[in-house]
């Protein structure tokens, strides 16, 4: 499913900013097949790397990247 550039550049922007995007914008890309751009897809990797094992897919969909995060997200609160 097509999301807007109105999702995907606040997603961008946090992961460009080093930051995990917020949870609900993570919900309307959930379903998102918009693949996402290469250094994006990097970044992502190196946020979640710790959290999550299997290699990064490639291409990745804002979908598959949306998922790991909010995985990476969910290990560091109950690592608290």
């Amino acid at each position: 499913m097509h999301v807007g550039g109105h999702l995907r550049d606040p997603f961008i922007e946090a992961i460009e900013n080093n930051e995990f995007p917020s949870k609900e914008i993570l919900g309307k890309l959930w379903n998102c097949t918009d693949i996402m751009p290469g250094h994006i897809r990097q970044e992502v990797g190196g946020m979640t790397h710790k959290a999550w094992t299997p290699p990064l897919p490639e291409p990745m969909t804002y979908a598959q990247g949306a998922r790991r995060i909010l995985e990476a997200m969910k290990r560091a609160e109950r690592n608290l």
